[in-house]
């Protein structure tokens, strides 16, 4: 039982973790877009 949830928070941990990379990767996708469209303009 107690291996169990210890999984399971690890689970929630790496999930938040992987969450905020993805937020990162999204910010800096974002401004790449943005850069490559100003740079066409």
């Amino acid at each position: 039982m107690n291996d169990r949830n210890g999984c399971q928070l690890n689970r929630k941990g790496n999930m938040r973790k992987l969450y905020k990379i993805i937020m990162k990767l999204c910010d800096w996708k974002l401004i790449l877009m943005i850069e490559v469209i100003y740079y066409i303009i």
